[in-house]
């Protein structure tokens, strides 16, 4: 059994409980004591950090907050909102994600940040010794370049190859013997399908024997067809630029000999009912809220991520590894959706289409017809000249930083859903 972190990882259960409760309740006064934000929610509750004696009364006590009220507090006062919970000074790092929001980090959150995807991604079968394609962006956004000190830490070589540039990719793999991926399951699909196009045998030609998957769903499926394109174990982490990483996969069950993906040691993850807010029996589907205890410059407590999961497992694994496993994400239950890996707001595709007055309501599609999510605006307007579609379809690309198709048409429904999501989960 290879654990990064055995004091943690290898806990029993009982343990593994008590050690999150430690860290919670100091982490819950953390955020009373210094975080605007949690102080007046606190207060406005009549509630203490003393009355929060255990789990139960975490969970019980201590009220959600969503992506989009992260995004109107920040909108009101730039650019933290009342969520800095450090000397500004201290900062040394801001992401920046959709909606916008910005999340800064000190250097000991930036370690702790690359310590769990080093935990997570050694996890998954990443060794030092590997030579790692890294296929996130390095720009705005904390994946590619924390994913890129995360492997290093390992004591992988590590490529910053970033998104698109599919030829070059290709290219680079077979001249730099690269043994990992980490990325889109969806992106190294389109990696593989080019490779074939150029006469290649990506089982033959590349040496790719990990691929290490997050940002988009990853179907059983689909995880069948990398395997028998490449070769390849395919790997599934499940991230959130919020929280951080809050689940991986282990060997065990990426062989099916168990379900689901082990919980990170230092998240809180709870499955609640969206409509009640309440938790759901175990083994049943529900909303996936977490808690990350090692965040100290922004603290979320309870943070809805808004993805759906089919449920929780509990039980020492295979591996050895004693936290729960989180089934299989099935889908998205607000409005925020992810595509190609990024959240996209309906409210900055409404900025966009208010530049022009002459436009009405607005429709967001999002299909998978092939291996890429592809998403459509369906937009009510009089014009439909291709100028003002190439307009739109620049101005939407420069906001939520995603390609996007505009579609005119006279009207909408009446009752047309603002998002409708075609893509068929597993």
């Amino acid at each position: 059994m290879e654990f990064w972190r055995p004091e943690v990882e290898a806990l029993p259960p009982e343990k593994l409980r008590a050690h999150q409760e430690k860290l919670l309740l100091e982490y819950v006064k953390y955020a009373y004591e210094h975080s605007p934000y949690y102080r007046r929610q606190f207060d406005e509750r009549g509630l203490r950090p003393e009355d929060i004696k255990n789990l139960d009364d975490f969970f019980e006590k201590v009220p959600m907050i969503s992506k989009l009220e992260i995004i109107e507090n920040e909108r009101e006062k730039p650019p933290f909102g009342e969520f800095l919970a450090v000397p500004p000074d201290k900062v040394v790092r801001i992401f920046i994600s959709p909606g916008p929001i910005f999340y800064p980090l000190t250097k000991d959150e930036l370690e702790n940040a690359v310590e769990m995807c080093a935990a997570c991604f050694y996890t998954c079968g990443v060794r030092a010794g590997d030579v790692v394609d890294v296929a996130f962006a390095y720009n705005w956004v904390p994946a590619g370049t924390v994913f890129d000190d995360a492997c290093r830490r390992i004591g992988a070589a590590v490529i910053p190859a970033g998104t698109g540039f599919t030829d070059m990719h290709i290219q680079v793999m077979r001249a730099a013997s690269v043994t990992a991926f980490v990325g889109t399951p969806s992106f190294l699909m389109q990696i593989g399908k080019r490779a074939q196009e150029l006469g290649l045998k990506p089982k033959q030609d590349l040496r790719l024997r990990v691929g290490v998957f997050t940002g988009e769903a990853v179907p059983d499926s689909l995880k069948r067809e990398l395997n028998a394109l490449f070769g390849l174990a395919p790997m599934e982490i499940y991230a959130a630029a919020e929280v951080g990483i809050m689940a991986r996969e282990c060997p065990a069950a990426a062989s099916g000999k168990v379900r689901g993906l082990h919980i990170y040691e230092d998240i809180v993850l709870e499955l609640i009912d969206p409509k009640t807010g309440e938790h759901v029996p175990p083994g049943e589907p529900g909303e996936v809220v977490a808690t990350f205890l090692q965040r100290r410059s922004m603290p979320l407590l309870r943070y809805r991520t808004g993805d759906l999961a089919a449920g929780l497992e509990e039980g020492v694994c295979e591996c050895g590894r004693s936290s729960s496993r989180l089934l299989k994400i099935v889908g998205r239950v607000s409005d925020v959706v992810k595509v190609r890996g990024m959240f996209v707001v309906p409210s900055q595709v409404e900025s966009v289409l208010r530049r022009h007055p002459e436009l009405g309501r607005f429709q967001m599609v999002i299909e998978r017809p092939a291996t890429l999510d592809e998403l459509t605006i369906v937009v009510e307007s009089k014009d439909r000249s291709e100028e003002l579609r190439k307009t739109l379809e620049s101005e939407l690309k420069e906001v939520i930083k995603l390609r996007a198709s505009v579609e005119f048409v006279d009207k909408l429904y009446e009752d047309a859903k603002l998002v409708v999501d075609k893509r068929e989960f597993e």
